[in-house]
């Protein structure tokens, strides 16, 4: 089995200008989209959940708090 090697010359390089514009211009395929969906799903899951603050706290450094103690 032999390996083959590829340098970065050989690599084709994107397309650029006309080709490059349609491309980004044309809607993603249904199962795409879906997979998209349930990618962001899961990720927001697996985010630990946030602690909502108090509705009393207030940061000690205002200074309108400090005159009402």
């Amino acid at each position: 089995m032999s390996s083959q090697t590829f340098s970065f010359d050989e690599i084709p390089a994107p397309p650029t200008g006309p080709e490059l514009m349609s491309a980004i211009n044309e809607p993603l395929p249904p199962y795409l989209v879906r997979l998209v969906h349930l990618m962001d799903r899961i990720e927001r899951r697996e985010q630990p959940a946030r602690a909502t603050p108090l509705p009393d706290a207030v940061p000690a450094f205002d200074p309108v708090v400090r005159r009402k103690f």
